[in-house]
């Protein structure tokens, strides 16, 4: 964390120019967004350029990336309250909130999925105790629009990136950028 914290402008930059057609930079890069959604900075940046590199393949990159360490922060969080000061303040949200009732809601986990940032979510409902098996397949569900979405609009600015005359107006009226954009826009 301490990494991403003092050099996040430069990890971004170091994506954004590495030859992933080398299998080995392509590891690595895997291995830096793999990091990266392991921790609170938002991802849609990611997702993005991972369209913006790898076209349609970006989106299951991102796709299974966002699914797996959604299920390793989600475990960890779910075991921690092994720790004393933990299990006071679970119990306290219990006792005097009618929130943490709703937080078992299947309805709950995939509206808050658009809500909340992608690592609050995960460690949330890790710590609410919600079934991991349930908490997985709600949130594979819930990702497919938006990273669908924003993959493709990260395509469609590697689309644009090759063109000359590039205008506002290309852009707008491209429906490869706007259809997703207001997917993006309307969850």
């Amino acid at each position: 964390l301490t990494i991403f914290l003092i050099n996040y402008q430069k990890i971004i930059y170091f994506l954004i120019n590495i030859n992933v057609s080398n299998p080995i930079n392509f590891m690595i890069y895997v291995l830096i967004i793999f990091m990266f959604f392991l921790t609170p900075f938002p991802t849609t940046i990611i997702i993005l350029l991972n369209g913006f590199i790898f076209k349609e393949y970006g989106f299951l990159i991102s796709y299974i990336i966002i699914i797996l360490s959604s299920a390793i922060i989600f475990y960890f969080f779910s075991k921690i309250d092994k720790f004393i000061i933990f299990k006071k303040i679970l119990r306290y949200f219990k006792d005097k909130t009618k929130i943490y009732n709703y937080t078992k809601n299947n309805y709950s986990i995939l509206l808050t999925r658009f809500i909340m940032p992608f690592f609050f979510h995960n460690v949330s409902y890790g710590l609410v105790k919600v079934k991991f098996n349930k908490f997985i397949l709600i949130i594979a569900l819930a990702e497919i629009p938006v990273t669908f979405a924003l993959n493709s609009i990260g395509s469609a600015l590697k689309d644009f990136s090759k063109e000359t005359n590039l205008s506002l107006q290309n852009i707008v009226t491209d429906n490869n950028f706007y259809v997703p954009f207001l997917i993006v826009i309307v969850i």
